[in-house]
């Protein structure tokens, strides 16, 4: 079952090791403003998902796995 707000699961293809959002970001060293611009949204948004005030959409799903290289 997909979850789509601040508990959603990035499942990591490198290692297979289940993380949130943020602590994905966190690991890969961006800033809310980095992982953003990443990906084509605003920090607000970002800063939105990792508190559960905002639901990710399907599009931008997308272009986390596509850019991030993880698989949600």
């Amino acid at each position: 079952r997909l979850t789509l707000d601040y508990k959603t699961i990035i499942i990591s293809v490198s290692k297979g090791e289940p993380m949130t959002l943020k602590e994905l970001r966190i690991k890969k060293r961006l800033t809310q403003d980095e992982f953003a611009q990443s990906i084509g949204v605003t920090k607000m948004t970002v800063s939105r998902w990792e508190r559960g005030v905002m639901k990710l959409s399907l599009k931008n799903i997308r272009k986390i796995e596509e850019t991030h290289k993880v698989k949600l």
